[in-house]
């Protein structure tokens, strides 16, 4: 299983890290975005990441990105 944690915040807000997402291992941002909500991949612009799935930090990716275990995750839609 992969934790994910779903950064979602306001400007200016600290991110609330107290809730995690889990995911099945091999899973994919599209997968993420289908455990938050259905349609959110109508809407979906890129993702940033941070953690061991990405070489920088952060790094913006794309649907088919592979998660790794505790990666953070922030989802830009339009």
């Amino acid at each position: 299983m992969v934790n994910i944690t779903e950064k979602i915040k306001e400007k200016g807000v600290d991110p609330d890290f107290n809730e995690a997402l889990i995911v099945r291992s091999n899973s994919t941002i599209e997968d993420v975005c289908d455990q938050i909500h259905r349609t959110l991949k109508e809407s979906f612009k890129y993702a940033l990441v941070w953690g061991a799935s990405v070489t920088h930090v952060p790094q913006r990716v794309g649907l088919g990105h592979l998660v790794a275990d505790e990666d953070v995750v922030h989802i830009v839609s339009k």
